[in-house]
């Protein structure tokens, strides 16, 4: 189903943004594991938080041992907040720019014109943004490992496993329907805007279930609520959270595909 050429030149193309990605994440991980001995246990750091309002402390999953405990720590300062976001922009960017942009651009009409069908095309473009979602969230996995050996931190490295393996079904469900704007759209920038402002309206929704609860009704709405780094880290089942997403990305990846494969296309 993938052409093996067309996805080696997309990935070519694609592959300075990836490693562009993950040094950047590895750098910010290492930067954070760096820091971290030095605010263990730090009594000013406890008191801000004490200090800090309710409603906020809830709002970013903040507790008394945000900054003690090593996993609270890489969860409410990298995983629920940094990572998020920037994995959030690299799969709507990376979606549009190897979907919605060749449309956009007219470069599609060689690629119909090519003995590769439909569904070819698509499941290709498909598997170097996923290939790339791969590497990016494999080197931010394996970035705490090794953090973990040169600043002597013990972790549960499983329990990291665990977060990368459902970190991937949380950003391909995102990636999903960013694929399915891109095929639904002839051009990139309405493309780009209906897949990062559902993006953002997901994030949002995520923050504010949080606030009270009587906001909390929002998290049944969001997909974000389903990504709970802190939960992962502290070894909490989520075998349903991880059903949700895989069904969320079948059936919106399917829709996809048949936009794309039934599409009259301006070439």
């Amino acid at each position: 189903m993938i052409n093996m050429p067309l996805f080696k030149t997309m990935f070519r193309k694609q592959l300075p943004i990836f490693l562009a990605y993950s040094l950047a994440l590895m750098a910010y991980t290492w930067l954070l594991m760096w820091i971290f001995p030095t605010i263990a246990g730090n009594e000013s750091m406890e008191d801000l938080l004490k200090s800090m309002p309710q409603p906020m402390l809830k709002m970013f999953n903040l507790d008394e041992g945000a900054f003690s405990n090593f996993n609270n720590y890489m969860a409410t300062e990298f995983y629920s907040l940094i990572w998020i976001l920037a994995l959030s922009v690299f799969v709507v960017t990376t979606a549009i720019s190897l979907i919605a942009r060749i449309v956009d651009n007219k470069s599609i009409g060689s690629l119909l014109a090519s003995p590769l069908s439909r569904m070819q095309i698509l499941a290709t473009q498909v598997a170097v943004l996923l290939s790339g979602l791969l590497i990016v969230v494999t080197v931010s996995i394996f970035s705490v490992f090794i953090g973990s050996l040169i600043w002597d931190i013990k972790i549960d490295f499983g329990r990291y496993v665990n977060l990368g393996l459902l970190g991937m079904l949380f950003y391909t469900a995102i990636s999903s329907y960013c694929v399915f704007f891109s095929t639904l759209f002839n051009e990139a920038k309405k493309a780009t805007g209906w897949a990062g402002g559902l993006t953002f309206v997901f994030y949002s929704f995520n923050l504010v279930s949080n606030l009270t609860d009587k906001t909390e009704w929002l998290q049944n709405l969001t997909l974000f609520s389903l990504f709970k780094p802190l939960d992962i880290l502290n070894n909490n089942n989520t075998a349903a959270e991880a059903a949700v997403l895989a069904v969320v990305t079948i059936i919106v990846m399917t829709a996809a595909f048949r936009v794309f494969i039934h599409k009259d296309f301006p070439v």
